[in-house]
């Protein structure tokens, strides 16, 4: 059998990259919800995505020490420092895997409050106003992976990646293979790119639009009393799609610096 390495688990994500990529790409809309979308009434995705963008930029410059109370953010440094030397003690699959475990673990429990959040909301007949919330819980799951990877959430590099993390997992089939090479590019060079407060303020109306366009027909359900549970179990899916995609992109920037012993 062959030994293990690090170069091993880089060829074995490159394999989960490609099958992960292949059923974004063939990924078909559900005629079901194709007709509900042209059913919604004109001028409500307008209002949706500039919901979702004055969301963004509330948690941004807001919401973080508020999400921060819901973790101990000390406690995934000690976390990571812990499984930092194991690691280095021996490198073994068993053990570069104790810092995808510890992402897994912290999105299961994301997820779930999500998709509880969503349903209640909807139930109540509560959609739009519940984006900020939303937004929330995202950012809160996407920060406890990074911090369980050993990455910051902090400056707007740092932002920039997380919004084309979103933008990239829930985007259209035809836009995920060029979504995704960006992020490769940027993530295999080494250096995640400068981003000015007006291109973040950009690339948050580009993240905007993505989410409107792909829950817009549920958001609009979810503000039908009861029969709007559908609409907040679109949340519990975003927030599951977003998780399996930060997942890969953490593990691969973790992998790559890795193998270029800077870490």
């Amino acid at each position: 059998m062959k030994e293990w390495d690090i170069n091993t688990e880089w060829q074995d994500l490159l394999k989960e990259e490609s099958k992960e990529a292949g059923k974004r790409i063939n990924k078909k809309e559900a005629a079901v919800f194709r007709k509900i979308k042209n059913t919604v009434p004109s001028g409500v995705g307008d209002k949706l995505e500039s919901a979702f963008a004055a969301g963004f930029e509330l948690v941004f410059k807001k919401g973080v020490p508020l999400i921060e109370c819901t973790y101990d953010r000390k406690k995934f440094v000690r976390k990571y420092r812990v499984n930092s030397r194991v690691f280095e003690m021996e490198n073994s699959r068993e053990n570069l895997e104790r810092f995808t475990k510890q992402a897994r673990k912290r999105g299961s429990i994301n997820r779930l409050i999500s998709g509880a959040e969503g349903i209640v909301l909807g139930v109540l007949g509560i959609g739009i106003p519940d984006i900020p919330v939303f937004i929330g819980v995202l950012l809160k799951n996407v920060y406890e992976i990074a911090m369980s990877f050993g990455f910051s959430y902090e400056g707007n590099r740092e932002k920039l990646f997380i919004l084309d993390l979103i933008r990239t997992a829930l985007c259209s089939p035809g836009d995920f293979e060029r979504y995704n090479n960006e992020i490769n590019s940027s993530i295999d060079d080494g250096q995640l790119q400068e981003c000015s407060d007006e291109e973040l303020k950009a690339r948050i109306k580009e993240t905007a639009s993505v989410l409107a366009d792909r829950l817009l027909y549920l958001k609009f359900i979810q503000g039908i009393p009861v029969a709007g549970a559908l609409g907040g179990i679109s949340d519990l899916t975003c927030v599951h799609s977003v998780t399996e995609y930060a997942l890969l992109k953490y593990r691969r920037r973790f992998i790559i610096l890795r193998m270029a012993g800077n870490r």
